[in-house]
């Protein structure tokens, strides 16, 4: 297993602002969904399929996170890693995220569906639109 790697490359918008908690020995953790799309032709449309992905960042990058909004536009880095574990009814549930090592805003979203995103990789910070991929105003 010397050469095999587990490596993940995302750019995408998150579905939801990232949620803060801090751990009983006090490391901050942040997480988010995050969408990513593939688009494809079908005839004459152009159709769009987005795939969901469960974030994770820890310490800096967590507090760093926080700045960012739903429908922002991001850049991660990561492993994934696969969890389990008993919800309340006694049911395993399986969680599959991405432990990210980098992470970085890369545009806030448009301010209406009619709108360009502003794309530029120098726009950093800012108040953000609370627009998202799941439809309720920003575009992938």
């Amino acid at each position: 297993m010397a050469f095999d790697t587990n490596r993940v490359t995302l750019i995408g918008r998150l579905g939801k602002d990232p949620e803060l908690r801090t751990t009983s020995g006090g490391k901050k953790v942040a997480s988010f969904s995050m969408a990513t799309g593939y688009r494809y032709k079908d005839g004459e449309d152009w159709k769009e399929i987005p795939t969901w992905h469960n974030i994770v960042l820890w310490n800096k990058m967590a507090e760093q996170a926080m700045s960012a909004a739903k429908g922002v536009r991001v850049f991660v880095e990561g492993r994934v890693t696969n969890r389990s574990y008993d919800n309340k009814e006694g049911v395993k549930i399986y969680v599959t995220e991405v432990i990210a090592d980098k992470f970085e805003i890369i545009s806030t979203p448009s301010k209406s569906k009619n709108e360009p995103a502003d794309d530029d990789s120098s726009s950093r910070g800012g108040s953000y639109d609370r627009g998202g991929p799941d439809g309720s105003g920003v575009p992938f």
